[in-house]
């Protein structure tokens, strides 16, 4: 996970149990066998049995059904209701069987069975969200594969109705572990719950839920997605049904969430991507989708007699999810104005969703720029990374025969002039330092129009690759790289640039030595230079790194520099984010006025005087702070253990 997103409130194991597939279905029988767990009633299970069977009629079915005209009541229902849109109303249950066939009318009939099997649950505020999320997935599940033309609409609906199912039931058998989930004291995505769940009970929900379905034998097609949804990386191999249902679930899942993450940019990144590259919607098509789906859902609510609350306005959480995602300026060479007109932000997200196939289209053959072609005379290699403006590339320039790193505008980016301008301003920053611990800048040029810089390649990664693979710094490592960055930005300062996006991303790491590097003068800008490419309302640099005067749009110095290195240390430290909030104006609020949770209560190994350190450089009053990053290198000194200061030290 990158540590830009908010740090999870859950406590997750550093040492998470190991269980054997044997561990699994032990742990899987004993939820299975608690006797309060819904059950179907006999009926539906006598209809479950018998549309599994392949010689069994029209007329046994609907015999069997008029058994309950309960049931036969929802199903009808169902069918006449906005959720289906039929132009002629279905009036028998012996049309509702003909029109559905066996195995929609399977999962049919058990997802309309499945409030009358809560006997054992208590209806409380974790019931109705679980009913909430249910019903919302089942109607966006069965409208998009309508949409999509997908060949089993209702398989789908009634697949996202039973998805998560395995809630209730580890609900049902650890009540007082899994309160924190169930009440929704800790609000994280389900593909980070299930992680948390395997480590406290060995299997997560999904799991539960696929067991339990295929006990009540529901065919491969609906169990083995359901078991999947959440691990979409994990379908080498299997059919394309299976593959499609499973991507589905996993996008619907991800939308009936937009209330908890639309405040989480990358969040909505994945949810917009999705939209894009699986089902070819834009974000203004998802919008449209999402607002005409709220009817659905509030009329099936009423079908199964289910508690949902407040239907969620799902349009309205998209629509606020992508303007955070603008305002945000995630990636460090974005500013987006929060005084920017809908067309201006609309242009801007659709520019950030389309830039990684774009990227993906240059290196497939649809552009100019794949392996083997040439950027005058630079000779492509490899995609190094990508940002909302640019991509950086990895080349081979065969006149000094030498690797370098090429940055490129996008096409659509480099059209505008401001974007062009700071591009510009970046390289003159940054050409304007030599120091040992600032990534060079070799030449900037233009190709058909398109900008571009040649840069020093670094062989290695970068401080952001490093925590997310979970490394566990000691003080002595921390202070070296510390010190060493603090170095390159004394180099800045004394040539009167201070950065504005200090961040673990942008402090790369050679591959032998660790040697540091600080990277992208994107935003930089100088001291005492009247000229600036932002605007009032203008957010610049990366929220979780940003210093007070950043937030407040105040005067900035060196010290900004100095705040957000104090935050890259405290990350090395303890591997969590100082400044957390679930919205991104709640985070904001954190820099400019919380302090952080002390480094030595989640780690007391590091030495009290470094803590110290750190604290001094989250002062929020810029006067408060060390006088300088040099006078920062020069403290951090003291805990690096001999050599280690030197460059020649190998982090193992």
């Amino acid at each position: 996970m990158s540590l830009i997103t908010t740090a999870m409130p859950v406590a997750m194991s550093s040492v998470r149990p190991v269980y054997s597939s044997d561990d699994t279905e032990a742990i899987l029988e004993r939820i299975l066998r608690n006797p309060r767990i819904p059950s179907p009633s006999a009926l539906t299970m006598q209809v479950l049995q018998k549309t599994g069977q392949e010689d069994c009629t029209v007329q046994e079915i609907s015999e069997l059904l008029a058994h309950d005209a309960g049931l036969c009541v929802k199903i009808l229902r169902t069918l006449n209701s906005v959720v289906y849109a039929r132009p002629r109303a279905i009036t028998s249950i012996w049309q509702a069987v003909t029109m559905l066939g066996n195995r929609p009318l399977r999962v049919l009939v058990l997802g309309l069975a499945l409030p009358t099997m809560q006997s054992g649950v208590v209806a409380d505020a974790g019931l109705r969200k679980f009913w909430q999320r249910s019903v919302t997935g089942a109607v966006i599940a069965r409208d998009l594969a309508t949409h999509l033309k997908m060949k089993a609409p209702d398989d789908e609906m009634a697949a996202s109705l039973l998805r998560d199912l395995g809630m209730i039931l580890l609900q049902q058998t650890f009540p007082e572990k899994y309160r924190p989930i169930w009440e929704g004291e800790s609000e994280i995505p389900t593909d980070v719950q299930c992680e948390w769940e395997r480590s406290k009970f060995g299997v997560s929900h999904a799991e539960v839920s696929a067991a339990l379905l295929k006990r009540w034998r529901l065919p491969i097609e609906i169990t083995e997605p359901i078991r999947l949804h959440h691990h979409p990386d994990q379908l080498d191999g299997l059919d394309k049904p299976i593959v499609e249902r499973t991507l589905l679930l996993d996008f619907v899942s991800r939308l009936v969430e937009l209330e908890e993450c639309y405040m989480s940019a990358t969040s909505m990144e994945v949810i917009l991507h999705a939209a894009r590259d699986r089902y070819n919607l834009s974000r203004t098509d998802l919008e449209r989708f999402l607002a005409e789906v709220r009817p659905k859902i509030e009329e099936l609510s009423k079908i199964l007699g289910v508690d949902i609350g407040a239907c969620p306005d799902l349009d309205e959480l998209l629509t606020t999810g992508c303007e955070e995602l603008v305002r945000a300026s995630l990636e460090s060479v974005t500013a987006t104005s929060l005084e920017q007109t809908d067309a201006e932000l609309e242009m801007t997200i659709d520019q950030s969703v389309m830039a990684s196939s774009q990227i993906r289209n240059l290196f497939e053959g649809a552009g100019n720029l794949k392996p083997g072609s040439r950027i005058l005379d630079y000779e492509i290699v490899d995609l190094l990374g990508q940002g909302a403006m640019g991509i950086v590339l990895k080349a081979f320039d065969p006149g000094l025969s030498r690797h370098v790193a090429i940055k490129v505008l996008l096409p659509e980016i480099a059209s505008i002039e401001k974007a062009r301008q700071r591009f510009a301003l970046e390289a003159r920053f940054a050409a304007a330092l030599r120091h040992e611990h600032v990534v060079a800048i070799y030449s900037v040029n233009e190709m058909e129009g398109m900008p571009f810089l040649v840069m020093e390649y670094v062989r290695g990664s970068s401080l952001d690759d490093l925590l997310a693979s979970g490394y566990r710094f000691s003080a002595s490592e921390i202070a070296r790289i510390g010190r060493q960055t603090a170095l390159g930005l004394a180099a800045a300062h004394e040539a009167r640039v201070i950065h504005r996006d200090i961040k673990p991303a942008n402090i790369l790491l050679e591959e032998k030595n660790l040697h540091v590097r600080v990277a992208d003068f994107g935003l930089a800008r100088a001291l005492d230079e009247d000229f600036q490419l932002s605007q009032p309302g203008l957010l610049l640099g990366t929220p979780n790194f940003m210093s007070p005067e950043q937030v407040d749009g105040t005067e900035l110095t060196a010290a900004t520099d100095l705040f957000s290195l104090g935050s890259v240390l405290y990350v090395m430290c303890t591997g969590t984010l100082p400044f957390q909030s679930k919205t991104m104006t709640g985070l904001l609020n954190a820099v400019a006025t919380k302090e952080p949770i002390p480094i030595r209560a989640h780690n007391p190994s590091i030495p009290s005087g470094l803590a110290h350190l750190i604290e001094t450089l989250h002062a929020k009053k810029p006067v408060d702070r060390p006088t300088s990053a040099a006078e920062v290198a020069e403290s951090l000194k003291r805990w690096c253990a001999g050599s280690e200061c030197s460059s020649s030290y190998i982090l193992m």
